[in-house]
């Protein structure tokens, strides 16, 4: 067999031994549970582009549901991430803290009375966000 043929065929067995190890890299699980550090039995799910958190008591599992909103108009990528996981989420996200208040007020209104409110992207501050939230929404609590 010439050097040449050599060449190619080593080229072509490092080119197929490449494919299958990448082909054979983990991928990312499909669901993740984390500790909340800093916390006593505070745990966040996650599965896909949602998120939850449970607390874990000597009573029972609290498990929350978070109402996910925007503060500005969601961007294309984000927004295809979303519709890709649930086609109707970004529809159904609510943008502004105005939108926010008046999902909020229609879930009163049929009987719901606690709520987790979770932007859909982490703020620069989470103090400054969590007391911009407070302001806008803080006086529906009962």
């Amino acid at each position: 067999m010439p050097r040449i043929s050599y060449a190619i065929a080593g080229a072509l067995l490092a080119a197929c031994l490449g494919a299958v190890a990448y082909a054979q890299q983990p991928t990312q699980p499909p669901f993740v549970t984390t500790r909340v550090d800093g916390t006593e039995n505070v745990y966040i799910f996650r599965g896909g582009t949602h998120q939850s958190m449970f607390v874990v008591t000597t009573a029972g599992v609290i498990a929350t549901d978070p109402i996910g909103y925007a503060r500005e108009p969601i961007d294309p990528a984000t927004a295809r991430v979303m519709a890709a996981r649930r086609p109707r989420s970004v529809e159904l996200t609510p943008v502004g803290l105005p939108a926010v208040r008046a999902l909020v007020e229609r879930f009163i209104a049929v009987g719901f009375s606690k709520f987790v409110l979770r932007p859909i992207a982490p703020p620069s501050s989470w103090r400054a966000e969590l007391e911009t939230l407070s302001a806008a929404v803080g006086d529906l609590q009962t």
